[in-house]
């Protein structure tokens, strides 16, 4: 799917001209992402209490153009909890999906957003 394939790469590219909203926790800083062959790497942080939590998310395209993979928070470099997630871009580069903790989205799961500022 070229339209999803475009959105991820207009977001790629512009990261630093979206937001990224995670349901639980609220919005959290794009300190960085890649794109290639078919793989969106993404880092993301975030304050929860006294605490800086990191966010690595690592993303495949799969053959309907969704990205899934993993998305792992660590704290002080240990692990803290590691999600499946998934998201499907627009052409404009938003994107909707969520995280997942039993690897089956479920509507108990919090939802994820990019959208544009």
């Amino acid at each position: 799917m070229n339209i999803t394939m475009d959105g991820a790469q207009l977001y790629q590219k512009n990261y630093k001209q979206f937001n990224y909203y995670i349901e639980t926790i609220g919005s959290v800083s794009i300190d960085k992402v890649e794109l290639k062959d078919k793989k969106l790497t993404a880092i993301y942080s975030y304050e929860q209490g006294s605490e800086h939590r990191n966010v690595v998310s690592e993303l495949h395209q799969d053959k309907d153009g969704i990205y899934k993979g993993k998305c792992t928070t660590k704290v002080n470099g240990k692990i803290l909890l590691a999600v499946n997630t998934w998201l499907r871009f627009n052409e404009d580069g938003s994107a909707n999906g969520n995280w997942s903790w039993s690897g089956a989205p479920s509507k108990n799961d919090p939802v994820v957003t990019i959208s544009k500022k």
